[in-house]
């Protein structure tokens, strides 16, 4: 099991070494404007690259969350009394594609296999938003075949689609090998669609798809535990925490990983959120070494 972390800043990447850490997901953080649609400099990825190999560390991921959507592949939120099959719609969208190409061709470039993103979009416009989505990867098949990079989704709570099984279905219908999928533990809530969601199934059941491409590792409250914060939605609620801290059964998660023979990136991503004076690196200590444990004891009770 490859055990990866964010490195989110140039000193990440020793502090990650120094803990034992191989694999490395660029974070977004690490090339500013990219969220928006700005491309990475020559001298940007030059600098990253010269730090991943001082430190002997293997890149898993280009990181993006925004991106996809901010450049409109999968549609504009606010796209009343627009839609897919207005010109002025698509043209945006087409202007997207080629821009999306670019960074495929910067993701190789930086040694990554593996670009991600969310979804985006809204449940409100569901349909208009899973037809530019479907375009969207259509049109950028060719590159990343050329390529070699795979495309992965994340479903996130708030996307236009925020079921696990339901996003696995809807990359399975692309018939394209370079789209995949990742499950985000600690969406696992919203991902089932319920309060006691069936997290191993979900997993197995991307995984038999054949879309499974990672597994990002945090812990998570349940939403109803977290009504206090702001009680006009609690469905897409969810935490970031270290593994242990919250109420999910982290140990049956690696163990389904075990018993799978996942190979892919588990990418350990426990958020500070304010709360806390250890920084992100420390805390991506803390859950490996967690991990870590239950994979010694699952080892140990066979």
């Amino acid at each position: 099991m490859k055990l990866a972390a964010y490195a989110h800043s140039l000193k990440e990447f020793g502090e990650l070494k120094r803990f034992g850490f191989r694999y490395v997901a660029l974070h977004s953080m690490l090339f500013p404007g990219i969220e928006g649609g700005s491309l990475p400099s020559s001298d940007q990825i030059g600098t990253i690259r010269s730090v991943v190999k001082e430190n002997d560390l293997e890149p898993t991921d280009l990181v993006t969350f925004s991106t996809w959507y901010n450049l409109g592949l999968s549609g504009y939120m606010e796209q009343m009394p627009s839609g897919p099959a207005d010109p002025e719609y698509e043209e945006l969208r087409k202007k997207g594609v080629e821009q999306f190409k670019k960074l495929i061709r910067i993701c190789r470039d930086l040694g990554c296999n593996q670009i991600f993103s969310l979804l985006g979009g809204r449940r409100l416009f569901h349909y208009d938003h899973e037809d530019a989505w479907r375009k969207s990867v259509n049109d950028l098949a060719p590159t990343l075949s050329e390529e070699g990079i795979t495309l992965s989704f994340i479903p996130h709570p708030g996307d236009f689609m925020e079921e696990s099984d339901a996003c696995v279905d809807m990359i399975c219908k692309t018939k394209c090998d370079q789209i995949g999928y990742i499950y985000v533990v600690p969406h696992s809530f919203v991902l089932g669609g319920r309060m006691e969601p069936d997290t191993s199934s979900m997993i197995r059941y991307a995984a038999r798809a054949g879309v499974l491409k990672e597994i990002h590792m945090a812990d998570t409250l349940n939403p109803a535990q977290m009504w206090i914060r702001d009680h006009v939605d609690i469905s897409p609620y969810h935490c970031h925490l270290v593994p242990g801290k919250g109420v999910l059964n982290i140990k049956e998660i690696v163990k389904t990983l075990v018993e799978m023979n996942f190979e892919g990136p588990v990418l350990v991503m426990p958020y500070r959120y304010g709360i806390s004076d250890r920084s992100f690196a420390e805390l991506s200590l803390e859950s490996k070494d967690v991990i870590e444990g239950i994979l010694r004891d699952l080892r140990n009770s066979r």
